[in-house]
């Protein structure tokens, strides 16, 4: 394999130390400046019921590692949680409320390929999430089946943790402006956990993000998403010095890219109107590049479908 090779484990197959321990994120929450959170963090991580919900969550996680930088771990929950119609939020796949509410099953095929099929028993539907590892990217593949009834604008929001990856995640920058802005330094006096920028291509998808923040009523729509028409489908991290290296995450069908403290740079994912018994599949990528990313913004602003013809290997 080459240096620059990137490896794919599902979290429960891993039975080595744990590449993911929870103490880490109370850490580098301070090194990143914010002690607030990180107290916040560290008495979640004392309670019994917050374990065992993270532990459920773990379960689907799927674990990144790049040969290039040694030791690190990158963590994928794709999807978080349910998916959900944009313009009916009640609507949701599966529609039993929790951290990890679907049923599923890991596939795994060698250290470069594998998949976590859902399946949902109410409403009746199915998600096969498939990864498959090249030298610089991962290629992920979503493809939804539902039983009964159209599921108009149906979406999922992917966490893409660069927690246990150091020096990656505290800058997140989007294209905006044709410049490239950090969204971690747009004013948050509120201190919103998660904030979203929504994409200048996808003006209805924006407006629909913004009345399901509105309906909730615990934030305000231009707080939680603080920046609209962001230009590309992609959100990206840099880790600076001698060896630039980039990891940015990107899709076609992205609708909203979000940043947060763990730090996280997350992803909306749109399908579209799901029709019964129609499978519908959308797809993205997660590169990992070496060099700098203001030289890699043309190469990441038009992120290309996956196919099978141009999946990695």
């Amino acid at each position: 394999m080459s240096s620059d090779g990137i490896t794919l484990w599902p979290y429960p197959d891993i039975e080595s130390e744990d590449p993911l321990p929870a103490g880490r994120t109370a850490e580098r929450l301070r090194q990143d400046g914010t002690e607030d959170v990180a107290r916040s963090v560290e008495e979640w991580n004392g309670d019994q019921a917050y374990r065992r919900r993270m532990a459920a969550y773990r379960r689907c996680t799927l674990v990144i590692r790049w040969d290039r930088v040694p030791g690190a771990c990158w963590a994928l929950n794709m999807p978080e949680g349910a998916l959900t119609c944009q313009s009916e939020p009640e609507r949701r796949i599966p529609a039993r409320a929790g951290i990890q509410p679907w049923d599923f099953t890991w596939e795994k095929r060698g250290d470069r390929s594998c998949s976590i099929r859902y399946r949902s028993p109410e409403p009746a539907a199915s998600l096969e999430c498939r990864f498959d590892a090249g030298p610089d990217r991962m290629d992920y593949r979503l493809t939804v089946r539902v039983d009964a009834e159209p599921w108009p604008d149906l979406s999922c929001h992917a966490c893409f943790n660069h927690c246990w990856a150091e020096g990656f995640g505290r800058e997140a920058f989007v294209l905006h402006g044709d410049r490239l802005t950090p969204l971690h330094a747009i004013p948050n006096p509120g201190r919103i956990w998660i904030r979203s920028v929504t994409l200048a291509e996808k003006e209805r998808d924006a407006e629909l993000k913004r009345q399901a923040i509105a309906r909730l009523g615990r934030e305000a729509p231009d707080e939680k998403i603080p920046l609209h028409g962001a230009q590309g489908r992609f959100i990206a991290t840099e880790r600076g010095g001698d060896d630039p290296l980039t990891v940015a995450i990107s899709s076609p069908h992205a609708t909203a890219l979000s940043w947060s403290y763990w730090p996280c740079t997350d992803i909306d994912l749109s399908f579209g109107t799901v029709m019964p018994s129609v499978p519908t599949t959308i797809s993205g990528t997660i590169r990992f590049l070496r060099g700098r990313l203001a030289d890699m913004v043309e190469e990441l602003r038009e992120p290309a479908l996956t196919t099978p013809e141009n999946r990695a290997p």
